[in-house]
């Protein structure tokens, strides 16, 4: 069921390059069109509701009455988190709406630098042509945050190398 691999409710990375190759193609017709990050989101959305429909359907009537009885073990249980990983989820958390505050004084003030210098709009603008290094941005600040605070990144050494 990979049909339903990007479609989301949320304007995803997915969005950004379906929008290049969009854009692209609309070019053949008119130079001056442009499809924005947002432009396929009414169908995405849709696309969510229809495919966990339809794939719900697929899998209760045709796939799991095939595959028989289920012989797995049931043994395993949820561990509970230590001290030190609440922590991390809470200090994960605040980083989490820290940056999001950020974020937020930046493209929502009518003068906020991450919208048009123009035309003062959120779309086009730097916010939404950047929205791919913010949300890679948003996890590595909230992942440093959860490792730092749980004790699992120290210094430098603990994180991955990004070797060419």
């Amino acid at each position: 069921m990979g049909c339903g691999f990007t479609a989301n409710l949320l304007i995803v990375t997915t969005d950004v390059l379906l929008s290049g190759i969009s854009t692209e193609a609309a070019k053949s017709i008119d130079a001056s069109l442009h499809v924005s990050v947002i432009d396929n989101w009414y169908f995405m959305a849709t696309s969510v509701i229809v495919l966990t429909l339809v794939g719900g359907l697929i899998t209760d009537k045709l796939v799991e009455p095939r595959l028989g009885q289920w012989q797995g073990s049931r043994d395993e249980k949820l561990q509970t988190l230590t001290p030190g990983e609440r922590f991390g989820l809470r200090i994960a958390g605040v980083a989490t709406l820290v940056f999001v505050a950020v974020i937020a004084l930046m493209v929502v003030p009518e003068n906020g630098i991450l919208r048009d210098p123009v035309q003062h709009t959120v779309m086009p603008s730097p916010f939404i042509k950047g929205i791919v290094p913010l949300i890679i941005f948003f996890f590595f600040v909230v992942s440093l945050a959860y490792g730092i605070a749980t004790g699992k990144i120290r210094r430098q050494a603990d994180l991955p190398q990004f070797d060419d």
